[in-house]
């Protein structure tokens, strides 16, 4: 018989069953159905706005374990204390909980004995139960108020058959569960038990059209001998050309036993933009699935620190932050970089029946090259030139001796100095008093001063420091908006580990067999499959010289610049 045949007959079984069971249930007393029939089961949760926390407990499956979600009002913040007090977008999704359970009537009493609560999934997810039995454990939805009181207290089981809508419900009086289990309508998808549907979702909360540049970092972090060696493969920068509409390689280089070798697109290469713009796509929805809150510590120096990020996959080194599986830098016009970090594997992805699994990011904000650097300013050229000087005063010729040791010489000198003196005191007497003149006389016309207009080289003096001034105020405003969000982003990411799907991470961390493809013109060129045949021909050239002695890593043992990791770091 057909396995599936036989998984239908016994799931028909199985209904059918618990059909007869609620048909052949002993009636309950009359008292017991006058309770909660036909009334609200919380009649003192009147108002959803009363609600300042949700948890719900439930057993899952998957995982073999039971999970908590709680989500809580702290500070006039909401947040998740389930999930290390991670930030919550949740008083809208609170409202909508609480409301689910506003005003819930019970519509009928399923059962009155404890005996028979595994028929109806209405057992406590918080009590221990049989393995046979988990597959009855019910979801315990709790809803608090702001003075830590209960406003209500529920385990929803199971769907009532043939009517939608509609579920088997336990309530509790007080913290204590009654044996009554009751039928009602309860609209459970406004209960939700995944994480990130409490959360906002989106990581980066960026523009694509603001991605300015991409630096894709291909390397990996081996642990050998009790020894972490980074083996690097490839780093290569693209940047988007928006009225282009395309990408451009800025910088490429490989790696052969982790030393750089320059490298440029091979003839009948191109850059493969249909990766590199699922590459965009996939940064711009980056979604978180889970957090883990970072230990407490000193940072990066702290022991347990350190070791709980080598256990996610982040390896500290002296000189920076490496990870296991690599990195992508993302540069944006307003100044900020965004440092992505991939490390190990964070186990399966929620509601994937094991198939997917997710992994750990480290996310870490700084300043662009660009904004790290002041601008190119335009030289100024030397200003106008100056008057020439004046030339020194000449001493006057040495007189000549004259005749009879100058006696009867000077007469006539002197004669001619009295006449001056004379000349010069005329005037004095017919000076009018100040501020006066002559009957009929106009005062004299003031001194015009003259215009003297800039010359051509002022002029260009003068344009070239009003642009360089006006670069420098624009660098300095943009790097100062650059520093707050900076700023702002290194206190949101600092103290997490996020979860990201292992689909979304494939889609942004690439390698050089991602990022360039064949050209069209491949085959023209010789580089298409007939580039097998050159080979053939040809032969293949000879590697690289081998790097000096000295460790497989870069500036010291270890793989790691700077020599490795830190003195005492646990191995």
């Amino acid at each position: 018989m057909n396995e599936n045949i036989k998984t239908l007959i016994f799931a028909g079984i199985g209904v059918v069953l618990a059909g007869l069971a609620f048909a052949t249930l002993p009636a309950p007393s009359k008292n017991v159905i006058d309770i909660k029939t036909g009334k609200v089961l919380f009649e003192s949760f009147s108002d959803p706005a009363k609600a300042a926390s949700l948890e719900i407990t439930r057993y899952d499956q998957d995982k073999g374990k039971v999970e908590s979600l709680k989500v809580a009002k702290s500070g006039g913040i909401w947040t998740l204390p389930s999930h290390g007090s991670y930030p919550a977008d949740a008083q809208d999704s609170l409202k909508d909980a609480a409301g689910s359970l506003l005003g819930v009537k019970g519509l009928g009493l399923a059962t009155e004995f404890p005996e028979e609560h595994h028929l109806f999934g209405v057992l406590d997810p918080t009590q221990k139960v049989d393995d046979s039995k988990k597959k009855d454990v019910g979801m315990l939805v709790v809803v608090g108020d702001d003075k830590k009181g209960e406003l209500a207290r529920l385990i929803i089981g199971k769907p009532v058959k043939d009517t939608p809508g509609q579920r088997f419900v336990r309530i509790a009086e007080g913290t204590t569960f009654t044996d009554h289990v009751y039928v009602a309508k309860i609209d459970i998808e406004k209960l939700p038990t995944d994480f990130n549907k409490w959360i906002e979702q989106d990581l980066l909360k960026l523009n694509p059209m603001d991605v300015q540049r991409i630096k894709l970092m291909d390397y990996s972090v081996l642990k050998e001998d009790g020894a972490y060696l980074a083996e690097k493969r490839m780093e290569a920068a693209v940047s988007w050309d928006t009225l282009q509409a395309l990408w451009n390689l800025d910088t490429f280089q490989i790696f052969t036993q982790n030393r750089p070798h320059d490298a440029a697109l091979g003839d009948g290469e191109e850059l493969n933009k249909q990766k590199l713009d699922e590459l965009k796509a996939a940064i711009d929805e980056l979604k978180i699935e889970d957090v883990s809150r970072q230990p407490a510590g000193q940072g990066d120096k702290d022991p347990k620190v350190m070791e709980a990020m080598v256990k996610k996959g982040f390896i500290p080194a002296k000189d920076r932050l490496y990870s296991t599986n690599g990195e992508v830098h993302v540069d944006l016009k307003d100044g900020v970089r965004y440092v992505l970090r991939f490390g190990d594997i964070a186990g399966v992805q929620a509601g994937s029946d094991g198939k997917k699994l997710n992994r750990f990011l480290l996310v870490t904000a700084e300043l662009t090259d660009d904004v790290r650097l002041p601008p190119v300013l335009e030289p100024e050229p030397a200003g106008p030139e100056a008057p020439p000087a004046t030339p020194p005063t000449t001493p006057p010729p040495a007189e000549t001796p004259k005749p009879n040791g100058g006696a009867c010489q000077d007469e006539p000198k002197a004669e001619a100095t009295k006449e001056k003196s004379k000349a010069e005191d005329e005037p004095a007497k017919t000076k009018s008093e100040p501020g006066k003149t002559k009957a009929g006389a106009e005062p004299p016309p003031k001194p015009v001063k003259p215009v003297v207009k800039p010359s051509a080289a002022q002029l260009e003096l003068d344009r070239i420091k009003k642009a360089n001034q006006r670069k420098l105020d624009e660098y300095n405003l943009k790097k100062k908006k650059a520093n707050a969000k900076v700023a702002e982003l290194t206190t949101r990411f600092r103290d997490w580990y996020y979860v990201i799907s292992e689909d979304t991470y494939k889609k942004i961390r690439l390698g050089r067999t991602d990022i360039i493809r064949e050209g069209a013109s491949a085959k023209e060129t010789g580089f298409g499959v007939d580039a097998f045949r050159l080979l053939e021909k040809q032969g293949i050239k000879p590697p690289p010289p081998a790097p000096p002695a000295g460790g497989r890593g870069p500036g010291g043992p270890g793989g790691f610049p700077g020599g490795g990791l830190p003195p005492g770091f646990p191995m």
